[in-house]
């Protein structure tokens, strides 16, 4: 089966390509060639038109910009992008699986950006009436590949040097997800896919269960063993969301899927990858 994987030297990107290349006749959209990965099959943005004649069956769109850089690029990435997939590859695909993530499920957030142009490109798909769409809301997504500067890898870091580390209070609860769960889960949308209504489908995927940020730190701490001293002072951002958790009841029947991987299982899997670096 021909699979079209936009966005695949991203964290996201990345992790399902790894999980789905044995599977599935992979062709990687991307900004740039990523070397790191092997395949021959890497098509930048720009020339997306050279291979409009491909049959592919499924889209998965990882690409996103996250509102650090300036407007136009938001929108090009998470607006202008999917429209063009579903405009180019329409007649071929039997679905367009695509994410956002749960800072779009509440009013205030810290990427007020990200989150208007995600709530615009939902607005668009709902108008979409001829194709399978599924928008899976990712919870807090941890696995290997993520950025250094993201607040696992980084806490990783810091704890691993046994930095003194000044954080907030860190009462916010999230529900962290491993990529291995998501992969899984991506695996059976695909095999699916054809169960999906012809709409767009909205899906929060989690566990469905959601611990204090606090916990997630010293159970790192716990794992890799540092001597990190951990001040827990500063008062968290009146803009942050305290508590968010998947509403698993947003999963089809069909979807014959659960997460494998509980916290204490997905961090030891996540510090034994690294260590294979």
């Amino acid at each position: 089966m021909k699979v079209l994987l936009v966005g695949a030297s991203g964290f996201l990107g990345k992790n399902l390509f790894y999980g789905l290349y044995k599977n599935y006749d992979l062709t990687l959209l991307v900004r740039k060639i990523d070397p790191s990965i092997e395949l021959d099959n890497q098509i930048t943005y720009d020339k997306i038109r050279s291979i409009s004649k491909i049959n592919f069956e499924v889209i998965i769109n990882c690409a996103v910009n996250y509102g650090r850089e300036n407007l136009s690029n938001i929108i090009d990435s998470n607006l202008l992008l999917p429209l063009k997939l579903i405009e180019i590859f329409k007649n071929s695909i039997s679905i367009f699986i695509t994410f956002d993530s749960f800072y779009t499920k509440f009013e205030k957030s810290p990427l007020l950006n990200y989150t208007l142009s995600k709530k615009q490109i939902n607005n668009w798909y709902s108008k979409i009436t001829d194709l399978r769409i599924v928008n899976i809301k990712l919870e807090h997504l941890y696995g290997k590949f993520d950025s250094k500067t993201k607040f696992i890898p980084w806490l990783i870091g810091e704890l691993e040097m046994n930095k003194t580390l000044e954080l907030t209070e860190c009462k916010q609860k999230r529900d962290f997800i491993s990529t291995f769960d998501v992969v899984s889960f991506i695996h059976e949308t695909i095999k699916k896919r054809k169960s999906f209504k012809i709409k767009l489908n909205q899906i929060e995927l989690g566990t469905g269960k959601s611990i204090e940020i606090k916990k997630l730190v010293l159970k790192l701490k716990t794992l890799i063993k540092s001597e990190s001293k951990i001040h827990f002072n500063t008062k968290v951002d009146s803009n942050e969301i305290m508590d968010s958790y998947a509403n698993i009841k947003t999963i089809p029947s069909f979807i014959q899927w659960k997460p494998i991987f509980n916290i204490d299982l997905g961090l030891k899997e996540l510090l034994k990858s690294n260590l294979q670096k």
